[in-house]
């Protein structure tokens, strides 16, 4: 008899969580496995792409309360006879307009959020909070399953997370996932009593759908110039002003390239001025979201990254299964996603350093030949960490 999963996630929107989740229900086994997919709300680009073999559950309904402006959210919840969640959002919004941080905005405003969304109706054998904060939350209070994982993707002091408020709900989960070792010496630090529950699986990525993406035509007709390619939400934790910074001292200095922004973010308006400033208007062009980024990243003289902050990086795992010298800032977990000097380059996050790196990586050939030698000469795939998944759904692991 097959056996019942479920998978909770926020949307399925571009980012490196959602793209890890889609990859990972392409490659299941559905002959052994009966897979719902939970969502808070549906909307994304992943969408498009979830298989048919998924079972997507409606919305949740209760959650559009708190997604939606006041003015609706008032005009619904009179109309539904709601005033508990009126009451409710009115609490969450003080959270959202008082708590600077976002992941703490998040987590912090589940408390109210929480009351006024239903129980899944269904047992399963199995139930995975797939993303941090509100997707874990869920499982742990309103799913009823004989194993229950959460997953952290990112680096959670990067984050800047309340463990306080984890603590609460922790103890719920048989498993608790993160994708690097630094990453889970953080986690162990911050909650010992549940360290041992803690594990790594690496995000599934598929080398030759990847490559076989990459060889499609693009719509757009890039400069003939050395191509520095990003990847990513235009947002705080991606450093695209380090970025900025180091581009306009390579300018000054005459270096040749032309960097594409594959991505969008609340800090867009931002970077584009930033670049403007810098009279670089030429040098950039922001893309936006693409569905086939592969395709893009493939024509790359170098992929760059100046991320603050990282979990185990979903793009740069891409664009080293596309064999692309990369140059990465130095945070936490990057040791064990790049060795210096051999499948990449890692700088400090100070502009000068970025910008002497990716000078020499542009001037000088050899160095992203001898890069991309190295990075073609591993297998990438993580199609393997399947098994060991499997396992941690029969509480085996």
């Amino acid at each position: 008899m097959k056996k019942n999963i479920l998978f909770v996630m926020n949307n399925l929107r571009v980012g490196g969580a959602e793209k890890a989740l889609i990859a990972k229900l392409e490659v299941f086994d559905y002959t052994k496995y009966n897979v719902d997919l939970q969502l808070f709300t549906h909307e994304g680009l992943f969408l498009k792409q979830l298989t048919d073999k998924v079972n997507l559950l409606p919305p949740l309904d209760e959650y559009s309360y708190f997604d939606m402006s006041w003015s609706t959210a008032a005009a619904k919840a009179v109309r539904k006879g709601r005033l508990d969640i009126l009451l409710n959002r009115l609490k969450a919004g003080w959270v959202y307009k008082t708590e600077k941080n976002a992941s703490r905005r998040e987590q912090r405003a589940w408390q109210y959020i929480s009351p006024g969304i239903r129980r899944s109706g269904k047992k399963y054998d199995a139930a995975i909070g797939f993303l941090e904060k509100m997707p874990d939350y869920y499982v742990a209070e309103k799913v009823d399953a004989k194993i229950k994982v959460a997953y952290i993707h990112n680096d959670y002091d990067g984050l800047q997370m309340d463990p306080e408020i984890d603590r609460k709900y922790f103890p719920e989960f048989d498993y608790i996932v993160t994708d690097s070792e630094e990453c889970k010496n953080i986690l162990s630090l911050h909650f010992p009593q549940d360290s041992h529950k803690v594990r790594i699986l690496m995000n599934i990525v598929s080398p030759k759908l990847i490559r076989k993406l990459a060889e499609e035509e693009i719509q757009e007709k890039l400069p003939q110039k050395p191509l520095i390619i990003s990847v990513g939400r235009i947002e705080p934790q991606k450093g695209y002003h380090l970025s900025v910074e180091a581009l306009k001292v390579l300018k000054n200095r005459a270096v040749e390239f032309h960097w594409v922004i594959l991505g969008k973010g609340m800090l867009e308006e931002k970077i584009r001025n930033m670049v403007q400033e810098a009279g670089m208007d030429e040098y950039v062009s922001f893309l936006g979201i693409k569905e086939n980024h592969y395709a893009y990243v493939s024509k790359a003289a170098v992929y760059m990254q100046t991320s603050i902050f990282e979990g185990k990086s979903v793009a740069v795992d891409e664009a080293k299964i596309l064999g692309k010298p990369i140059l990465i800032t130095e945070f936490p977990s990057v040791r064990d996603q790049i060795e210096n000097g051999v499948t990449g380059i890692v700088v400090k996050k100070v502009a000068e350093e970025i910008a002497g790196a990716l000078e020499r990586m542009l001037r000088e050939p050899a160095i992203r030949e001898g890069l991309s030698r190295n990075l073609a000469a591993k297998d990438w795939g993580t199609e393997h960490e399947m098994e060991k998944f499997y396992q941690m759904l029969e509480g085996k692991l």
